[in-house]
């Protein structure tokens, strides 16, 4: 599976995929707004909140690059180097 889907697994707690692809203070916030919605709606909030949290983790996944990605790269300038 690539990182997006993961985070998108992930996100079934909202916070928790955008905290995989290395953005704890949005992870925070989406934890918190998930908590709050869950707890004035009685969880109907959520059905609301889960979407959107996916569609934004799915966006940050398209644009982030892990540390497999980095070591990629690195391992490409390197053999371009020598």
């Amino acid at each position: 599976m690539d990182r997006r889907t993961n985070a998108i697994i992930l996100s079934l707690i909202p916070g928790l995929g955008h905290l995989y692809l290395g953005f704890p203070s949005k992870a925070i916030l989406w934890f918190v707004v998930g908590f709050i919605a869950a707890v004035v709606s009685a969880g109907v909030g959520l059905l609301v909140v889960w979407p959107i949290c996916m569609i934004c983790v799915w966006s940050l996944g398209k644009h982030t690059l892990m540390a497999q990605d980095m070591e990629a790269i690195s391992r490409a300038i390197k053999q371009g180097k020598t």
